[in-house]
Order: C-alpha cells, then structure tokens, then sequence
C-alpha cells in the first residue's frame, strides 16, 4: 500500500512541477467621467518561471460605458511589453493591443451577482505578427459588507485553437477609495501549458462617495 500512495505522490508532484508557478500584481485607477462613463487606468506586472523571472508589463486605459442597468459596454487600448516565450536573454516582443464588447449582468442582487463578458481583441506586434483573440468569461461575486469573493471560468480562442483560464479570489474595501485583492488563477496557454498564477490587485476611486 505504501509503495502505491508513493506512487501516485511522485506522480503528481512530476505533474506539477511540468506546470509553472507565476504572479500578477495589477493596480487599477478610476475615475467617474459622467452617470454612465468610467475611464480606468490600468496596469499589470507578471512573473513566471516559479516567481523567478520578470515576465511582462503591460498599461492602458479602460472605458465603460453603461447602456443601461445590465449592459456595459467596454472598450479599450494595452501596451505590452514581454518576455520572448523561448527565454531568449534580452529577448522582449511588444504588442498593441486593442479590445472591445460588453458585460450583461444576468442575476443583480445584494448578496450575489452573476455576470457574463465578451470581448474581441486584436494584437498588433511591433514589428508584425497580428492576429484576434476572443474570449468569454462568467463571474460570480458573492458580497459581504466590506468583503467580496469571486469565481471565473473563461473560454478564449486564438489562432484556431481554444483554451480556458479559470480563477478564484477575495477583496477588501480598506477604505473610501482602496479596495486590495488576493486570488488564485489557472491558466492554460494556447500550447496546452498550465500556468497556477498568485494574483494581487488594488482598485483606488478617487472621486468615490459613501
């Protein structure tokens, strides 16, 4: 019996560590342009190769614009600065990337909401090499007065191949105008690669009113 559980113990841990242990820290700024329009700053830094290697940088705004109490529309623009996926030293690529579609709010309620986002995406890298991504997230929040828990499940499609990215996480109001995060995600790249990703995040609302 021994000899089976270690076994399967040597197996898993193999299988594990062919999978890639990563971090994101993204920091989000937003601003309240008018009753229906946010602008969103955005920025994100990503690690990979088990937290070793500084792995891509990207910034760019977000607008959102509410069509009505269940619709948002979103559009916007990132540029991205990553390492080359062979780990070339000094090696980086760098991309335009472009993106738009909508979020529906499909269960509006004060303990739970439920929605679902669609986006086309278009990357353009510098120098050539475009190509469109589309992608196709659920959410689901679960609100507690100052804490918030939520669960994703994504479906993207790129280059004629499908892959998913799936993620949990919980977020505090710290204050008025910060709200910090720390999640979990499992991401599967299009070359079938599994990715277990630590995920900081910080929302600042600068014009946010109790």
């Amino acid at each position: 019996m021994l000899g089976k559980i270690s076994i399967v113990v040597l197996a898993g841990a193999t299988l594990f560590a062919q999978h890639d242990a990563e971090s994101m820290h993204i920091t989000n700024l937003e601003f309240t342009l008018n009753s229906r329009t946010t602008l969103q700053l955005h920025s994100r830094l990503r690690t990979r190769d088990a937290v070793r290697e500084f792995f891509q940088a990207r910034f760019g705004p977000i607008v959102q614009f509410n069509v009505n109490p269940r619709v948002t529309a979103i559009g916007g623009y990132y540029y991205i600065d990553q390492h080359h996926p062979d780990r070339k030293a000094a090696q980086w690529d760098d991309f335009n990337r472009y993106f738009g579609g909508a979020s529906v709010r499909l269960v509006q309620h004060r303990k739970i909401t439920v929605d679902w986002r669609n986006l086309i995406e278009r990357f353009h890298k510098i120098p050539g090499g475009d190509f469109t991504r589309v992608r196709s997230r659920g959410g689901v929040n679960l609100n507690f007065r100052q804490w918030t828990t939520v669960g994703t499940f994504e479906m993207l499609r790129a280059t004629n191949v499908t892959f998913f990215r799936t993620g949990a996480g919980i977020n505090r109001r710290m204050n008025r105008v910060m709200t910090m995060g720390l999640g979990y995600e499992l991401r599967q790249a299009p070359n079938r690669a599994l990715s277990h990703i630590v995920v900081t995040n910080v929302l600042i609302q600068p014009q946010r009113k109790e």
